[in-house]
């Protein structure tokens, strides 16, 4: 396949172990669950390629911003465990990416994880108070106290059994999803 004109083509979960990829035009192509492993990428034109949930890219193609921007595609479908998989992974090759560590709690939190919620919610905090981003670091805060004002509502509601809170803070966690969205990086795309 060296050289090969791939563009705009479906190769979905195709098995492409150790193929030569070598200057191929894979603009476009959609390569969504493939089989990569040993695969040779030199000079091949990826822009634009659906690589979401491939196995055996290396790590020039599987950067964290591409794995944080394939995470917040598999929030976007529904895929909450394939989105932290992702974070997890771009958090392993770069664990101040604060974006990743809000977006991961915020996946955590809806799938159930409050105290893994919680705690991305403090080191995003933090990463984006080290980071100088005021903007990243308010929304992680608003995040943590949203979770905490959850909590004491619902223990309020076990001891008093009243109605609880939590509709304002679910509110605020959607518009956290719009506001992640503008964390990736320019040049990449949701797929």
């Amino acid at each position: 396949m060296r050289g090969a004109n791939l563009s705009g083509s479906v190769l979905f979960s195709a098995n492409l172990s150790n193929a030569d990829l070598s200057g191929a035009d894979l603009r476009g192509a959609d390569l969504r669950g493939a089989t990569l492993t040993g695969a040779t990428w030199e000079d091949a034109n990826i822009e634009a390629t659906n690589l979401l949930g491939a196995v055996g890219l290396p790590a020039t193609i599987a950067t964290p911003d591409r794995l944080y921007a394939w995470g917040l595609a598999e929030a976007q479908r529904g895929n909450l465990q394939g989105a932290v998989d992702n974070y997890n992974q771009a958090l392993s090759q770069k664990p101040d990416l604060a974006h990743a560590v809000l977006a991961r709690g915020v996946a955590r939190f809806r799938l159930g994880d409050r105290s893994g919620a919680m705690e991305d919610a403090k080191a995003a905090e933090q990463l984006y108070l080290s980071q100088g981003n005021s903007q990243g670091q308010e929304i992680s805060t608003q995040f943590s106290q949203g979770l905490e004002a959850m909590q004491e509502a619902e223990d309020k509601q076990k001891r008093r059994e009243s109605g609880g809170g939590g509709g304002n803070f679910l509110g605020f966690l959607g518009s956290i999803a719009g506001l992640l969205l503008q964390f990736v990086s320019p040049g990449l795309r949701i797929p």
